[in-house]
């Protein structure tokens, strides 16, 4: 008697893996999963308990670099409130300072540099021409200019009178035009013109005046204007 094998149909699929079952109880497999469950678990928790224990040191270490920042600062305070003690004085020297150049510039609002103005009007005097008498009239902080008695004459802060003598009659136009070219000078006003003698000398006698105006001050305690 012969066994004949089975055979495979030619339309089979071919078969790679075979069904596996598991013939272990459900109470290990269960336990098994416990187990994983627990180490992840316990893993976890040392995760956090490592979070925690980092988060702790950094707060200690930012706590103390916070007081050390405190305290540079309390120290900074301190020297600082040192160095305030020692200039409590600066201000009121600084108000004081500023009080005084105040007063110079009221004081000397109304200057003049006189020895250049009479100096400027001996240059254009006329040849031959001497002064009898000089006399200024100017306001004073406080008491301004009355005002010249000239009716040519503008915002004046000052006027110069003066007498003259000279041999010859002056050329007093030209006198005139020379006056006006001296800055600060304007409306030269010859008021009368004589003949006059004095010891057997005969000479022209003129009275004349020239107002100041604002130009003529000197202005060098004036505070700088700023550009």
């Amino acid at each position: 008697m012969s066994v004949t094998a089975p055979t495979r149909r030619p339309d089979a699929a071919p078969v790679d893996t075979w069904p596996q079952v598991n013939l272990l109880p459900a109470e290990v497999t269960q336990g098994r999963r416990l187990k994983s469950t627990k180490r992840l678990l316990v893993l976890a928790l040392a995760v956090v308990l490592l979070v925690i224990a980092l988060g702790y040191v950094g707060s200690l270490f930012l706590a103390r670099h916070a007081a050390s920042e405190l305290t540079a600062a309390q120290a900074e305070t301190t020297r600082l409130q040192d160095e305030k003690a020692q200039y409590a004085e600066v201000p009121q020297v600084l108000s004081d300072i500023a009080t005084a150049e105040i007063a110079r510039q009221q004081a000397m609002s109304s200057e003049i540099l006189w020895p250049d103005y009479l100096e400027a009007l001996r240059a254009v005097t006329p040849e031959g021409v001497s002064y009898d008498s000089i006399s200024v009239a100017v306001g004073a902080p406080g008491q301004p200019y009355g005002g010249s008695t000239n009716p040519l004459s503008g915002t004046t802060i000052g006027q110069v009178a003066f007498t003259a003598r000279s041999l010859t009659l002056p050329d007093t136009a030209a006198w005139i035009d020379a006056i006006e070219g001296v800055s600060g000078m304007s409306n030269p006003w010859f008021s009368s013109a004589s003949i006059s003698e004095e010891d057997g000398v005969v000479f022209y006698q003129v009275q004349a005046s020239v107002d100041l105006l604002p130009s003529a001050l000197s202005g060098r305690f004036e505070p700088e204007v700023e550009q």
